[in-house]
């Protein structure tokens, strides 16, 4: 099918979009049955010659939660094309993990599908990564768009963590254990002084001492917990991470 088109002398530059559609009526039934009728259309996109303004910005990259138990992300960006010709914003998006290694490279909207002029178009696409994954990451994207020869670039980022609760639920709970193991053991170390000092010394020493030991004893359960915990969480990172 052939057709022409007439484009008006006050057109503004930039692209323009129309359709075709081709209907067909279902049939009339002479009898019990089923009759399908269809519709089809075909896109017509052109562009009027004049002063042409490409640009577009990402008006969001998200994530659809902060935390995750796995590393399975969904990504959001939002497009907006304040121009007026159609573009196609493709490129490549990493992952680095807390220390700057990059664990994935993507291809945003690797279909290079368009955005009107003067709309705002939603991507939306998940990355699994491999294995459990733990800690904060960084995702960047870096889309390109234009002509050949005149291609613009746009850029943004957004973080989140991955923190598996089949790693964090033991380690939380060894951690717990070796604080209380510290806190008890300490009591038990003080008791012993407090009784050794009661049978050896007078009570106005035994009173100055036991309060002696008992500000040191806090002291230490603190600094002994505040240590333990530290060297934990070091030891976590450096294994998962």
């Amino acid at each position: 099918m052939t057709f022409v088109m007439s484009v008006p002398a006050n057109a503004a530059p930039g692209s323009h979009f129309g359709g075709i559609f081709v209907s067909a009526q279902a049939p009339k039934l002479r009898e019990s049955g089923a009759a399908i009728g269809y519709e089809v259309a075909n896109i017509i996109s052109i562009r009027v010659a004049g002063e042409a303004l490409e640009r577009a910005q990402i008006r969001q990259f998200s994530t659809d939660n902060y935390i995750y138990g796995k590393p399975e992300v969904v990504f959001s960006v939002r497009v907006q094309n304040e121009g007026n010709t159609l573009v196609r914003p493709t490129g490549p998006l990493e992952i680095n993990n807390m220390f700057g290694k990059t664990v994935a490279k993507l291809i945003f909207n690797q279909e290079a599908a368009g955005v009107f002029p003067k709309n705002t178009r939603e991507f939306t696409f998940t990355w699994t990564g491999e294995g459990p994954g733990f800690g904060r990451y960084e995702a960047i994207v870096n889309p390109s768009y234009g002509e050949n020869g005149a291609k613009q670039s746009m850029s943004s980022t957004v973080t989140f963590w991955v923190l598996p609760m089949s790693i964090i639920g033991p380690a939380l709970g060894v951690l717990l254990v070796l604080l209380l193991a510290t806190y008890f053991g300490v009591r038990v170390y003080v008791r012993q002084k407090l009784s050794y000092y009661g049978a050896t010394g007078t009570t106005r020493k035994l009173v100055r001492r036991r309060k002696d030991s008992t500000s040191s004893a806090l002291f230490l359960v603190f600094t002994v917990m505040l240590s333990v915990t530290a060297v934990f969480l070091v030891i976590l990172v450096l294994l998962f991470a």
